[in-house]
């Protein structure tokens, strides 16, 4: 396996895990809620990348990497896991590429925005490099973008908080396919419909 493509599963992985490395239990069509219309949809992404999982996210763990992976993770803020409400993931894969959505609902905006801080302090792409932080102008109320090079390999994402709603959006690929000027519009269309 290609070091690039190594990476871009590592980067999906830290994006989709669940807390035992897996995706949430749940049925993708019986979320309870509108979060599923909020993350991207496929008809949104690019072509050739193809659905790789969805499904509600059942806890807050489900958005963290995984501590078997990254056993040094500062610890989640007191009482942030219980204010934790309901999220929702989509995923797609395809050709060394990936996409992945996510949008988590907190109890109320002071603890999204507590969520929007610590999610910065975590490691992206496995360490694999430092990345470059990138302005999240424009996306919701507060937020953060950054941008992972590697040899033949970038990744870049991007995560928001609007009201009590925290989203992200991440894409990872072949240099000059995954960059922040791919992800931002896909991130736009998902701040649109938090609005």
């Amino acid at each position: 396996m290609s070091r690039a493509l190594a990476l871009a599963l590592v980067v999906l992985a830290v994006a989709c895990d669940g807390p035992d490395g897996g995706e949430a239990p749940g049925d993708p069509n019986d979320a309870g809620s509108a979060l599923p219309s909020v993350v991207l949809g496929e008809d949104e992404i690019s072509e050739g990348l193809e659905p790789a999982g969805e499904g509600p996210i059942a806890s807050i763990q489900g958005v963290l990497p995984p501590r078997q992976r990254f056993p040094n993770l500062p610890p989640l803020p007191d009482g942030l896991q219980r204010r934790f409400q309901e999220g929702y993931r989509r995923a797609f894969a395809g050709g060394g590429r990936t996409a992945s959505s996510t949008v988590v609902g907190m109890s109320n905006a002071a603890s999204a925005s507590e969520l929007v801080a610590y999610l910065r302090l975590l490691p992206v792409g496995g360490h694999a490099a430092t990345p470059q932080e990138v302005p999240a102008t424009g996306l919701g109320e507060e937020g953060y973008g950054w941008h992972l090079l590697v040899p033949e390999n970038e990744s870049s994402g991007y995560v928001w908080r609007s009201g009590d709603l925290v989203a992200s959006v991440t894409l990872s690929g072949p240099v000059g396919r995954a960059g922040p000027e791919a992800a931002l519009p896909l991130a736009e269309r998902v701040d649109g419909r938090l609005a």
